[in-house]
């Protein structure tokens, strides 16, 4: 048979399931559809999040349904009805945020089965409506919208939430699925996600233009504050104060194609910690947007990714260009084309994820590499600064808290009857041993004889030593002449490393962090030097040994969900289960 041309058609249901299932996030699905009004040339946009209580789950809440609306152009019945139809007939013309013509249909029906749209032009006398069920269409498999005035419901919403009464459009999302965040925590987070994504929208002081969600109008958030970073001079790393923000990078043309360019620009933020000592540690964290959003948990740093001026990708780290580390937390750069870069940097159907061709990924690391450096450099310098203001205060707290208690006298023996001149020559010789042992154990250049006597001197029952043989986490140290009990602990060890640098940023975690290598220190000396009936003095010992290899050990592997752990007790997000 001779080959033949013949459509095959798509069964409805399921392309309308697959749609609805590309995968968006509901910041991204709505913002999505803001795209839409903005094209629509709106210059006031209002997004309404309903509000359901679920009292059989203890009064939590979640979003009921959206409502959209804004006060652009509007559509007639051909230009709604093309708006339903999958891949539209819209020519999308220069700086317009459209580009597939799925975006209202595969958005909405992520969040909800049910997409009601009221539509008014100028040329209109009154609204026309258009609703797409997806139930309806896996019912009938047929992929069909009901067309006309609006019924009673959505006429009511229309009146109630439209801008401007003469055009416009109003989408109503509803029977949504049952993957609808909390209503309360959500709100706040959209806010601030499209005070981000239409910044340059709101900001732009020649087009009067506003979004309001729930009745608050949006605020323009400029992830790389470049008005405050362009005021002030160039980062000089070893003299930032840690608290403003500096210009990294003046706008630069990035080739991303042969006649094809991106715009890259680069700021350095602000070091939290360096305003702890007057308690607005947590307020500029948030200001400014630095570590983990609290709300999704991902990271804040690296590149803000824009198209025709809006932001579709947020913290873009290019696969480690810009490190995970803590100390790239104050980088923020800024890549913005338009599209005519789309099929370059291979945008996807979400507007939401892209990637660089190899050169230009080469060309952008070479570009901001001393750069990114430079504000490195300044993140540590100033927490090495923070932490020489704070740490003799902090290391005095803690001390103080174990020495208020007999846990650094070595004359204390809880149920040891050391009245025998004896005994106490031999607990004192065997104590004697021990420190000889640990002495032989350190490591660390600085602490010398004398630094240690000196330590005594100072009542320091807690010693950071640089080193200890096989990477101990701790090691007991009695000074047997002050009648002074000390602990070593290794600084080395990377589960000592991560849990004392969490401390840094809560000095009560300090606290006990020296309490708990207190006791295991002088719990240790009380075995060791002292007789225990039936048990051979070696054994003790040996047991000591095992366990502090195996807790070093398995401390190591704990080091990095330490971390995540130590910033979900300080920001107060860890549950009893943990």
């Amino acid at each position: 048979m001779a080959m033949q041309r013949r459509p095959v058609q798509p069964n409805p249901a399921r392309l309308l399931h697959a749609i609805a299932s590309i995968g968006y996030d509901p910041e991204v699905a709505l913002c999505d559809i803001v795209d839409n009004c903005l094209d629509a040339r709106s210059k006031r946009i209002e997004i309404q999040l309903v509000q359901e209580m679920h009292e059989d789950e203890g009064e939590t809440d979640s979003v009921a349904a959206y409502i959209i609306v804004d006060d652009g152009t509007g559509m007639d019945e051909a230009a709604l009805e093309n708006a339903f139809k999958i891949g539209s007939d819209r020519t999308y013309g220069a700086n317009e945020l459209g580009k597939f013509g799925i975006g209202l249909k595969s958005a909405a029906l992520s969040l909800g089965s049910r997409i009601s749209v009221v539509t008014k032009t100028r040329d209109l006398d009154k609204p026309i409506c258009a609703i797409l069920s997806a139930d309806v269409v896996e019912e009938s498999n047929e992929y069909a919208i009901d067309i006309g005035d609006p019924p009673e419901d959505l006429a009511t919403l229309w009146r109630k939430h439209a801008p401007n009464e003469n055009q416009g459009t109003l989408v109503y999302i509803s029977d949504l699925n049952d993957s609808q965040p909390p209503y309360s925590r959500f709100l706040e987070y959209f806010r601030r996600y499209c005070s981000i994504t239409f910044h340059l929208f709101i900001e732009n002081a020649g087009l009067p233009f506003s979004i309001a969600i729930n009745g608050q109008v949006l605020k323009p958030i400029d992830p790389l504050f470049m008005q405050e970073a362009a005021a002030t001079g160039p980062l000089l790393p070893n003299q930032w104060s840690g608290r403003e923000p500096h210009l990294l990078l003046k706008p630069t043309e990035l080739e991303l194609s042969p006649g094809v360019v991106a715009i890259v620009e680069a700021t350095h933020l602000i070091h939290p910690p360096s305003f702890e000592a007057e308690g607005k540690r947590e307020e500029v964290r948030d200001r400014y947007m630095i570590e983990s959003d609290p709300y999704t948990r991902l990271p804040r740093h690296g590149f803000y990714i824009y198209r025709n001026r809006r932001v579709i990708v947020m913290a873009e780290r290019f696969r480690g260009l810009v490190p995970s580390q803590t100390a790239a937390w104050a980088f923020r750069g800024r890549l913005m084309f338009t599209e005519a870069s789309d099929k370059i940097v291979s945008l996807d159907i979400k507007k939401r994820h892209c990637q660089l061709p190899k050169k230009a990924r080469t060309n952008l690391n070479a570009l901001i590499r001393t750069y990114q450096s430079a504000s490195s450099e300044a993140w540590r310098e100033a927490g090495h600064r923070e932490i020489q203001r704070k740490g003799d205060s902090r290391e005095a707290i803690a001390n103080e808290s174990i020495l208020t208690g007999p846990v650094t006298t070595l004359d204390y023996a809880p149920g040891t009857d050391l009245s025998d001149q004896t005994a106490i020559t031999m607990r004192q010789e065997a104590q004697s041993q021990i420190s000889e042992a640990t002495r032989s154990a350190i490591q660390d250049k600085a602490l010398s004889p004398e630094a240690l006597k000196k330590l005594i001197e100072d009542k320091h029952p807690i010693v950071m030593a640089e080193g200890l043989k096989a990477n101990a986490m701790w090691l007991p140290l009695p000074a047997v002449e002050a009648g002074f009990a000390q602990t070593l602990v290794n600084r080395m060890n990377s589960w000592v490393l991560t849990a004392y640098a969490g401390a840094e940023r809560n000095p009560a975690l300090y606290v006990v962090l020296h309490q708990i290598f207190a006791i295991l220190g002088r719990a240790e000396i009380e075995v060791r030097s002292s007789a225990w009936p039936n048990m051979p003095q070696n054994a003790a010992e040996r047991v000591l040994e095992i366990f502090r290899r195996k807790a070093s050990t398995i401390a190591e592997d704990l080091a990095e969900p330490l971390d995540d752990m130590l910033r979900r007790i300080e920001e107060g997000r860890i549950d009893d289960s943990e």
